[in-house]
């Protein structure tokens, strides 16, 4: 059973943390559900239509557990919407596993070679689509975030592993090229744009593990949008 984007986008951010442990992929890894609120709040559109969040958080995680990538402790906090004490991410590689073999680099990011065998699969797409990007010597006159990364994973990715190549580069920070966002705009000639659309939401904190929407009122159009004579 696939798992839906906010589902996919929640193991992402649960595997990117893992690995920043030292997770390699080849055992399972506890999680405390601490640890999982922190990944689903740094998701996009985790919430789109205001649920109330355990219900929401508690749906994701069954979903992730009916495709086979986590598996959910039974023990619970004993609240109406029940959530696990902590979650196991299930490995994803055998530790004797062969990495697929290393493209020739760009001389900006041979680095990656010494990162290549330890890379997950994404990882190393997303690393094989910007080094083709850079061999095509492309133009790297600033634009904005999501223009570049349509620009790189939808022309040097494949469908299958960048479904929605656009927003890629917006949940996409394990790793050393992703990591540093600074040194990650300057090679790829980008900058970040707030929001980057205008469905975009946003929640600030108001307590510990508590947050809410910012702002009730509908969009507004900038002062350039209108129309000549002084209408909209």
């Amino acid at each position: 059973m696939a798992a839906s984007r906010p589902a996919s986008d929640l193991l992402d951010e649960l595997c990117a943390a893992a690995e920043r442990g030292g997770w390699k992929r080849t055992a399972r890894r506890r999680v405390p559900i601490g640890r999982v609120w922190e990944a689903y709040h740094r998701i996009p559109a985790a919430n789109a239509d205001d649920e109330y969040e355990r219900a929401v958080l508690r749906r994701l995680l069954l979903e992730l557990e009916d495709s086979g990538r986590i598996r959910l402790l039974r023990a619970d906090d004993r609240e109406k919407v029940a959530l696990p004490a902590a979650i196991w991410l299930l490995p994803t590689r055998s530790a004797t596993a062969r990495p697929a073999p290393m493209p020739p680099w760009h001389p900006e990011v041979r680095g990656l070679a010494t990162h290549w065998p330890v890379a997950t699969p994404k990882q190393r797409a997303a690393y094989t689509a910007v080094n083709r990007w850079l061999m095509t010597n492309p133009d790297r006159s600033p634009v904005p975030i999501r223009e570049r990364s349509l620009e790189i994973f939808g022309r040097h990715g494949s469908a299958a592993d960048f479904p929605m190549p656009e927003k890629v580069l917006d949940t996409l920070r394990s790793g050393p090229l992703f990591s540093d966002r600074d040194e990650l705009l300057r090679l790829i000639g980008a900058f970040m744009v707030h929001p980057p659309l205008l469905a975009e939401r946003f929640t600030e904190a108001i307590g510990d593990g508590y947050y809410q929407r910012v702002g009730a009122g509908g969009y507004c159009w900038s002062s350039r949008t209108r129309r000549r004579g002084g209408r909209w």
